[in-house]
């Protein structure tokens, strides 16, 4: 896998940190949950792509609500994805692959694209959904979370006073930036919400 500069900085950090996130994942547990409650109870997706799996934490709750549904779950770091099969038991139903979401080409559509808090570590966002777009389903549907400008102010803030002169490696995207880059990518935005 050929990794730019951007996701090296992220993929060192990720997996260096994989064997402790699971514990520390509360945010991205309670946004897995909400993610999941998006799904249409009446959707029953024959194929779902799992962007930025992480230890699991969405997986596994992918596998209990679709029984008989097979997932691919890529994330970037195999560290974390070695964490997500322990925590997922080590399902026959998931296809794990370390994969880049910017670059993924699967040799099959899906008909649930889902993403917990990880697309917007690809810059710009708008390559991700460009290059997720076409690897859709007529009637799939894509529900992601992302983290945006302003996102985690106070830790930002913090890490400025600590070290002034070092710059932070990355910048969230505008929500703009989100919506512009769905609707360039040619994805139709059914429901959008921001939370504090």
């Amino acid at each position: 896998m050929n990794v730019d500069r951007n996701n090296q900085s992220i993929l060192r950090r990720f997996s260096a940190a994989a064997h402790t996130y699971h514990g520390h994942a509360s945010v991205q547990q309670t946004i897995g949950e909400r993610l999941a409650e998006m799904i249409d109870h009446d959707f029953e997706p024959s194929s779902i792509l799992e962007i930025g799996c992480g230890t699991g934490v969405l997986t596994r709750l992918l596998l209990d609500i679709f029984p008989g549904t097979r997932i691919c779950a890529l994330d970037l770091s195999e560290r974390m994805i070695e964490q997500a099969c322990r925590y997922c038991g080590f399902s026959r139903r998931v296809e794990w692959q370390v994969a880049d979401a910017a670059g993924f080409a699967a040799d099959h559509p899906f008909s649930l694209i889902i993403s917990n808090c990880a697309l917007h570590w690809v810059l710009p966002i708008e390559r991700a959904f460009k290059n997720l777009a076409p690897q859709l389903e007529p009637d799939g549907q894509v529900i992601c979370s992302v983290m945006l400008h302003g996102t985690l102010q106070e830790l930002h803030d913090t890490r400025l006073h600590v070290a002034p002169r070092k710059k932070p490696q990355h910048q969230m995207p505008s929500e703009n930036e989100v919506m512009d880059g769905l609707v360039n990518s040619g994805l139709d935005i059914l429901k959008a919400r921001v939370e504090p």
